[in-house]
């Protein structure tokens, strides 16, 4: 391959209201505003939207870290649906969640609950290989969806300038096809797989996903954690249940609908990319565009959807 596809750099959502998420992130979570303004119209363009279309957006992040943010869009003047509205655990296609690590589950989640967030269960404390940790999976009235995680033990390495909440480090993704997933992440994007497994739940009782206590330790399911470089951040979940099929969510997953839109690439070689990605008959429901996307100044872009559905965006900036 002819090109280099780094850890995602920010996750993108589409909400009707900016102040939830600066709530949670900037006056609980040590985060900071990065960007406010106009989206460009080049961008709205690419998402074939404009003229008519008119939106703002604020880019938040965790201070002092230069990834793993969170870019909010507003429409305005628009008719929108919600992307995997009402949705459960096991439903499949499109964005699922984003994954955010925190210091103190006991601290942040009675404040959360007051602030109208919801999770598939209370949190749980459960091994993921030999840590110890404590999870919960919570939404909130703007459509995105947490996974709120606390390291028990051992301590956290590498973390020291964990905020509050820390920068996005994960997003997961309910696929239909668990094998036909696994190949198109590692065989045409090139990711490499970093965890694999199948059920974490040991005993029947309380579990993360909300599945229900007499069958949480014998629903089968498979997950893997991928990413470009094979490290744990920056990093694409798949999960996939193997006998519960429910609703699926694979159309709609675009803009300018509410909810989680998807997640934002920095690549090396992008063209490359577009020939490598139209060679296989990705769906590109963005071709290579040239572009102002605020931080970063002038880039090309193009956006793909996943087999199952989900929005994945690629940008390179300009020399």
């Amino acid at each position: 391959m002819t090109f280099k596809i780094s850890a995602f750099q920010e996750a993108i959502a589409i909400v009707n209201d900016f102040a939830p998420m600066m709530t949670l992130l900037c006056e609980y979570g040590g985060w900071q505003e990065l960007h406010r303004g106009q989206v460009e119209p080049g961008l709205l363009r690419a998402w074939q939207l404009f003229p008519e279309a008119n939106a703002e957006e604020i880019v938040l992040g965790n201070t002092g870290i230069d990834s793993g943010y969170l870019r909010l869009i507003r429409f305005s003047n628009l008719s929108q649906s919600v992307m995997r509205a009402n949705d459960l655990s096991w439903d499949y296609g499109g964005t699922f969640d984003f994954n955010l690590r925190i210091k103190s589950m006991e601290s942040l989640q009675p404040a959360l609950s007051r602030l109208g967030w919801r999770g598939a269960s209370e949190p749980v404390e459960f091994f993921l290989g030999s840590s110890r940790v404590k999870e919960w999976l919570a939404i909130n009235q703007s459509h995105i969806r947490f996974a709120f995680i606390e390291r028990v033990s051992p301590p956290l390495q590498g973390w020291e300038h964990m905020q509050p909440i820390s920068q996005i480090f994960n997003s997961s993704q309910i696929v239909q096809d668990f094998t036909k997933s696994m190949a198109f992440y590692q065989d045409i994007l090139g990711f490499q797989c970093v965890v694999q497994s199948g059920n974490l739940t040991e005993q029947p009782g309380p579990n993360v996903l909300g599945i229900p206590f007499e069958r949480a330790h014998t629903e089968p399911y498979q997950l893997a954690i991928l990413q470009p470089d094979g490290e744990m951040r920056g990093s694409i979940e798949l999960v996939c249940f193997e006998q519960t099929k429910g609703k699926d969510y694979t159309q709609g997953n675009t803009p300018p609908n509410l909810g989680m839109l998807g997640i934002r690439f920095p690549v090396q070689g992008i063209e490359q990319l577009e020939q490598h990605l139209l060679k296989h008959q990705v769906p590109m429901p963005v071709t290579l565009s040239k572009l102002e996307l605020a931080p970063y100044g002038l880039v090309q872009l193009l956006a793909i959807q996943t087999p199952d559905g989900a929005w994945l965006e690629f940008y390179e900036p300009c020399l």
